[in-house]
């Protein structure tokens, strides 16, 4: 054992380390305005806690020390965000909407919800189908149904139980829906190389080609005469670091292989139709990451002349080179499962792209949310195809219909009331139609026995429609918007109301 004075001095030395952040922390020039910010508004805390942290290098630097050592002793620093796997893998804890609890098999939603996630896609595809658009959904599998043999702690009681993807695929294949299960091919693919990365929960570019290998013949079974890029090609897979996804999340600061696919003969040029319409180039191998959607494309040597409208989520970037290369024209969109309150307008985005195919990509770990409102899917549908027979109440103010009341700016740069009429509807609709300058966000708050719904609504260049659905009565009948004034302006030009039973 140490001596006194040693023991001294380790003691020391360790309360000393123990204290150097949050000493650094209290000196940083940051700090006057996180506690002022606090103080104004205590439920800024967390926000704020991690804006002081990024501009407090040592406080960084001291996590990232603390949190790299014991992963690698085998523990992880917050198994609710990461939790720790196997020979250094680690996969999303469940505050990622319950990943983890999924991947083990421990969620089990009641079969309401299944139904739910079922009858929304189904309601989709035959939106589509309606208008002679055919479909393909397809899971890109969370990190650990492929690695299954890397998870730790899984208890014996769960393992024979169905995952809601399971669940979910069983309900659409007795519908007949086109849902694709590529787990087995990713599991496959392990023989040749790892197509996903320890430290990440997205499969890796190799990944990503080996599910190409995949969803590229089933699309030309559904769409006969068409042939889409990089089917077959002659790669060589090499491992580079990269793409450390829990040095972002936790602060683990290790190397991260991560494996890709080395074309013999690279992808053509693609260009980018920018907002006001003119073309970008950009080499064919170039990603497009999930905060440049939504993008639209043009590839004049593409493989095929489909014009494509592809729903995907962050899985979709190692795809998307395969997609530019395969598709001529192409609007590529966050499906927003993962973003309840930005309800993704389904049918707006179809009628005004028109596309002759949609494809749509979504992670696995989204099952443990809905899939979409299909209420709301239909109430949107029948606002577009008949608006004045399903219209009660609209601004501007129009002949024969009850009257939204809407005396604010049309800017939206101020916090702006809408005046419902009375009514003793269950559940009503609201829609707005918004022209916007570029990439913007609406907020929307209402108010029903004093108890607050709020949420952020997005809106793209060009003629939105943002369909709200409300109680039947809310307080004061007035719902409160305000435009996110940091980003595209943007200009209200209507408002309609439906209080009427859903699907009638």
């Amino acid at each position: 054992m140490f001596n006194s004075p040693t023991r001294t001095i380790i003691n020391t030395v360790f309360i000393g380390a123990l204290l150097i952040p949050p000493a650094a922390a209290v000196l940083s020039p940051q700090f006057r305005t996180f506690v002022s910010t606090v103080i104004d508004n205590p439920a800024s805390f967390i926000v704020q806690k991690e804006v002081l942290r990024r501009a407090t290098p040592l406080w960084s630097d001291g996590i990232a020390l603390y949190n790299t050592a014991l992963y690698r002793i085998g523990v992880s620093p917050n198994p609710n965000v990461m939790a720790m796997g196997k020979e250094g893998y680690m996969f999303l804890g469940n505050d990622h909407v319950k990943a983890y609890d999924q991947v083990t098999r421990r969620y089990n939603p009641p079969q309401s919800e299944i139904d739910a996630w079922v009858n929304t896609f189904e309601y989709e595809r035959d939106y589509l189908k309606q208008r002679g658009i055919p479909m393909l959904f397809v899971v890109a599998p969370s990190t650990g149904t492929v690695y299954a043999d890397k998870l730790a702690h899984v208890p014996s009681g769960f393992s024979n139980n169905p995952t809601p993807f399971d669940r979910v695929l069983k309900l659409t294949k007795e519908r007949g829906l086109p849902l694709l299960d590529i787990r087995s091919d990713l599991i496959e693919g392990r023989k040749i190389a790892e197509t996903y990365s320890k430290l990440n929960s997205h499969w890796s570019d190799f990944g990503a080609y080996v599910a190409w290998q995949k969803i590229a013949p089933e699309i030309e079974k559904i769409m006969p005469g068409e042939k889409l890029a990089g089917v077959g090609d002659k790669i060589k897979v090499e491992t580079i670091n990269a793409n450390n996804e829990a040095a972002g999340l936790l602060n683990i600061d290790v190397t991260n292989e991560w494996t890709r696919p080395v074309r013999e003969q690279p992808f053509p040029t693609y260009n980018v139709i920018m907002p006001d319409g003119t073309q970008r180039p950009l080499s064919g191998e170039t990603l497009t990451g999930f905060l440049e959607l939504p993008r639209e494309t043009f590839s004049p040597n593409a493989t095929s002349n489909l014009r494509t409208l592809v729903f995907t989520d962050s899985m979709g970037a190692s795809l998307s080179p395969y997609w530019t290369a395969s598709f001529k024209e192409l609007l590529q969109v966050n499906h927003h499962v993962q973003q309840p309150p930005a309800k993704l307008d389904f049918e707006g985005t179809v009628e005004k792209f028109k596309p002759g195919f949609v494809l749509y990509l979504m992670t696995e770990r989204y099952f443990g949310v809905p899939l979409g409102d299909v209420d709301a899917l239909k109430m949107r549908s029948s606002f577009a195809t008949t608006p004045e027979l399903t219209t009660d109440a609209i601004w501007p103010a129009q002949p024969g219909k009850s009257e939204v009341v809407f005396a604010s700016d049309t800017g939206l740069s101020q916090p702006s009331t809408i005046k419902l009429p009375d009514n003793e509807a269950a559940k009503r609709y609201l829609q707005l139609t918004i022209n916007g300058e570029g990439d913007g966000s609406l907020y929307l708050s209402y108010q029903v026995a004093g108890v607050t719904t709020q949420g952020w609504h997005e809106f793209n260049s060009g003629e939105n429609r943002i369909s709200i659905p409300l109680p039947g009565q809310v307080d004061a009948n007035t719902v409160w918007l305000l435009r996110n004034t940091e980003l595209a302006a943007a200009t209200l030009t209507s408002i309609r109301v439906r209080s009427v039973s859903i699907g009638d």
